[in-house]
């Protein structure tokens, strides 16, 4: 069965938008295909896991709060909890902030594979 789970969190003061997807569904070929991924790149992670998650959209209104660090890890927890097997994001390193946002994701474990047509980052989590 082909499974599409909303798991967005929201907070009185930000709220953090994804879902977990089945590799086998198109909304995660047009996740890569529309930030410019390489077909070689998606078809490696396509192939690797059954079950992902992508965070589209992180917002935070008072930043230094740990609000963000809250809802990021509620979205981590529940991506694992929903099937998991990995979760993407994709880095705005043009996205004005008071920290290196990189570095942030870094913290939590993820990883560059990719650069996208924007000059952002293609990020990776996932447990070996």
């Amino acid at each position: 069965m082909s499974r599409l789970i909303d798991i967005s969190q929201y907070h009185n003061q930000g709220s953090v938008e994804g879902y977990v997807v089945d590799t086998k569904r198109e909304q995660l070929g047009n996740f890569f295909t529309s930030n410019g991924i390489s077909k070689e790149v998606a078809n490696k992670y396509l192939h690797k896991f059954r079950n992902i998650a992508i965070l589209k959209n992180m917002q935070v209104s008072q930043k230094g709060k740990g609000i963000g660090r809250k809802l990021f890890d509620q979205f981590i927890d529940q991506a694992y909890d929903e099937g998991a097997e990995a979760i993407f994001l994709v880095a705005d390193v043009s996205e004005k902030n008071d920290f290196d946002l990189i570095q942030w994701y870094e913290r939590y474990g993820f990883e560059k594979i990719a650069k996208t047509s924007n000059s952002d980052y293609l990020m990776l989590l996932h447990e070996e």
